[in-house]
């Protein structure tokens, strides 16, 4: 794995394979990476990798160069047998983590990976990843991509993902460090890793830590599992949340009582589903069969915010499960969701004419060559009540103003923020436009923002990035 184009004089961007016995070098190639070597401004930047213990495939993860799938900020496999065009190798499948990874270690039920992400896609991801390709779910001050939902699940610079699909596994012991660099290692009794932090799992442990694979407790005579919601996961609804699992016991189930609990000052559910109240309080959950060895679980409530969620199997003879399943999540309901978008205009790439249609306007800017059409369709529950736009010199780092100049975005400066035409205002449906003065040729990102009726904003505004060359 490198930075380079060429390996012994042949190209191969991102990934070469040599031949150690005879030194040369395999006609294995990939031309991902050469693809997508215009979107990440021609530098590809692959941290690590690791190959299967069966030697089928290889994990190769990115790191550095922003959320942009499929080649930065992800998890990608790649089968070692080239097959029928070993000129160009495709990937089995790609893992969005929405922020850096710096290392992998690959065994036979699990890729581990660390590095500096707090997401990973969920086993309800769409393929080929979630979320919109041009769209940057990094962590930052919002809710990063937390706003995919179900599509995705908290995990803090640790994870584990499935060999089979790059989707997470349950494995989530979260970890507390700068970059989240370091280095993970798999051996036959474990994983190492190495990483700039104290914290892993919970525990103060300094900048290493060892999972033990050996110390893990035997299936016991009374289990409980927790199967909804995902580990780390978002669920989403209106008034009614349902969680389910399973619950064994010999000799048979007798209830499965449920603990909620908010992660932000530790109140729990009480019985009526509705109150908080730090008072301990435990809720038995409706059993799918009574009188059975195994039997399913559900229960209904509705909470909205971040909780933990515990889980406890009790049988007949009055043992219990020595060890609650337990499991965060995040739950947010949507009667009245933020407001989303979508930009039609302008189209990644380069522009380089002069007449656009936008939102079912017309703009012909026969004599003036350097603008950017801007127009797209926002949607919301309530009502659209405007569209912000804004530009920004991807080079400079300057805004476009008001006054049709370019500044830093300040607020004793002219405003950068600028509102979009709409062709339904207060629907919850409309088509917006907007389009730029004279631009100097360079690069753009533009972003486009909706509010809704209520004050309610897309937290992560849509973006594209267009250049725009002299006509």
């Amino acid at each position: 794995m490198h930075s380079g184009r060429k390996v012994a004089a042949q190209q191969r961007v991102g990934i070469a394979l040599v031949t150690t016995a005879s030194k040369t070098l395999s006609p294995w190639n990939t031309q991902l990476y050469t693809d997508y070597l215009p979107s990440v401004g021609g530098v590809i930047r692959l941290t690590n990798g690791d190959l299967s213990p069966d030697n089928l495939y290889i994990v190769v993860v990115s790191g550095g160069g922003g959320d942009k799938p499929a080649v930065s900020d992800t998890a990608v496999a790649f089968p070692m047998d080239a097959g029928s065009d070993p000129g160009n190798v495709k990937p089995l499948w790609v893992s969005r983590d929405f922020d850096s990874l710096y290392s992998v270690a690959v065994t036979e039920t699990a890729v581990y990976i660390g590095g500096h992400f707090r997401y990973e896609p969920s086993q309800l991801a769409s393929i080929p990843w979630p979320g919109e390709d041009n769209r940057n779910y990094g962590w930052g001050e919002s809710l990063g991509a937390g706003v995919l939902g179900n599509e995705v699940v908290r995990r803090d610079m640790l994870g584990a993902l499935d060999p089979a699909t790059g989707t997470a596994l349950e494995w989530n012991p979260g970890a507390e460090a700068l970059l989240g660099r370091g280095h993970l290692e798999a051996i036959p009794r474990g994983l190492l890793v190495g990483i700039d932090g104290a914290v892993i799992a919970g525990q103060s442990i300094g900048r290493h830590a060892f999972f033990d694979f050996e110390n893990i407790p035997p299936p016991a005579a009374t289990e409980t599992f927790i199967d909804l919601p995902f580990e780390g996961g978002t669920v989403t609804g209106g008034s009614v949340f349902t969680f389910e699992g399973r619950a064994s016991a010999i000799p048979t189930v007798s209830h499965v009582q449920l603990e909620i609990q908010k992660r932000t000052n530790s109140e729990y559910l009480q019985d009526d589903g509705v109150t908080w109240s730090a008072t301990w309080n435990a809720i038995d959950a409706l059993l799918g069969e009574s009188g059975t060895t195994e039997t399913p679980w559900s229960f209904m409530s509705a909470p909205a915010g971040s909780f933990r969620v515990y889980a406890r199997t009790f049988a007949q003879d009055g043992s219990r499960d020595t060890t609650k399943a337990a499991k965060k999540f995040e739950a947010t309901v949507q009667d009245n969701a933020a407001p989303d978008t979508t930009i039609i205009l302008p189209a990644e790439g380069t522009i380089n004419t002069n007449t656009f249609v936008v939102a079912g306007k017309s703009y012909d800017y026969t004599a003036v060559t350097n603008f950017i059409p801007v127009g797209g369709r926002a949607l919301d529950d309530l009502g659209i009540a405007r569209v912000t736009v804004t530009v920004r010199n991807t080079v400079t780092g300057l805004y476009l103003r008001a006054d049709g100049t370019m500044g830093a975005s300040s607020t004793s400066a002219p405003t950068s923020n600028h509102s979009a035409y709409l062709t339904n205002p207060g629907g919850s449906g409309s088509n917006y436009s907007f389009s730029t003065p004279t631009l100097a040729p360079g690069t753009y990102e533009v972003s486009a923002q909706p509010v809704d009726s209520v004050g309610q904003v897309l937290l992560l505004p849509y973006l594209a990035t267009v250049t725009v060359i002299a006509g």
